[in-house]
C-alpha cells in the first residue's frame, strides 16, 4: 500500500497511513529513494501511523510505504519478480544493467554450483567484482544456504587468501580476473554463468535467524576481525 503527494521544502509534514496487514510491518518515508524515517509497527496492534517530519530538504513526490513481514525468503520474491516482470531493471551499474529474470539465472546459477561444491556445514568465500552481475551473484552467494565469508576484491590477493585458509571455507566464488593464491576450489563467475541452475530449490527448511555473512574489518590492527550479518 502506497501513498504519495507533493510538498514544499523548509515546511513540516503530517502524513496519516493505514493498512489491514496483522502481521509486522515496516512503515517508510522516502523522497527520490532516499529513505528520511523508519519504523517497525506490530500490525496485530495497529492499524495505522501518523508519520512526521520537521521539514523537507528538498520539493518532490514524498511516499509513504508499509511493507508487511510475511517471512517470505528474498530467493521466493526474486522468483516472482523474475516471473512477473522479467524484463524489469534489477540491477545497475556502471558496467551494465541486468533484469529480474538475468538476475534470477546468475543467483540460482550461483546456489546451485555452491551447493554442489561447499558440503553442508562449511562456508563459502565470496571476492567478487563490485558490478551489476557481480552482485547478482552475491546474491546467489546468500542464497545457497551457506555461510558466507565476504572478501573485498580490492584488498591484496594475499590478504583475501589469508581470510580464505580458515578451515571451514569449502571454496571460493571469485570474479574471473580476481587473483587468490590458495589451494582451495575456486568456482569462477564465468563457469558459474555458463549454467542456468534450472535444478535448484530454495531450501525447505529456511532459517531466517541463521547467520547469513560474514564480513571483515581492515585489519589495520592486526587480524581481520569477522562481523556477523
Amino acid at each position: 500500500h502506497a501513498a504519495a503527494d507533493r510538498f514544499s521544502p523548509g515546511k513540516p509534514v503530517e502524513l496519516d497511513v493505514a493498512w489491514t496487514s496483522a502481521k509486522p510491518v515496516i512503515v517508510t518515508l522516502s523522497q527520490r529513494e532516499v529513505e528520511l524515517s523508519s519504523q517497525r509497527l506490530d500490525g496485530a496492534k495497529h492499524q495505522g501511523a501518523h508519520l512526521s517530519l520537521d521539514a523537507l530538504a528538498a520539493d518532490g513526490v514524498l511516499t509513504a510505504t508499509v511493507w508487511a513481514e510475511d517471512g517470505t525468503p528474498l530467493a521466493e520474491r526474486l522468483a516472482e519478480a523474475a516471473a512477473r516482470r522479467p524484463h524489469a531493471i534489477a540491477l545497475a551499474s556502471i558496467d551494465g544493467e541486468v533484469t529480474t529474470a538475468e538476475m534470477w539465472r546468475a543467483a540460482r546459477a550461483t546456489a546451485s554450483a555452491i551447493e554442489t561444491a561447499v558440503p553442508e556445514g562449511k562456508t563459502v568465500a565470496c571476492a567478487l567484482p563490485r558490478t551489476a552481475i557481480g552482485a547478482a551473484v552475491y546474491f546467489g552467494c546468500l542464497m545457497s544456504n551457506r555461510l558466507c565469508f565476504v572478501l573485498d576484491a580490492a584488498h591484496p590477493p594475499e590478504r583475501n587468501a589469508g581470510i580464505a585458509s580458515d578451515p571451514i571455507v569449502g571454496a571460493i566464488v571469485a570474479g574471473d580476473e580476481m587473483a587468490i593464491p590458495t589451494p582451495k576450489p575456486v568456482l569462477r563467475m564465468s563457469d558459474i554463468l555458463a549454467s542456468d541452475g534450472n535444478g535448484w530449490r530454495v531450501a525447505p527448511a529456511w532459517d531466517a535467524d541463521a547467520p547469513a555473512a560474514i564480513h571483515f574489518t581492515s585489519g589495520s590492527s592486526g587480524t581481520p576481525k569477522g562481523i556477523v550479518l
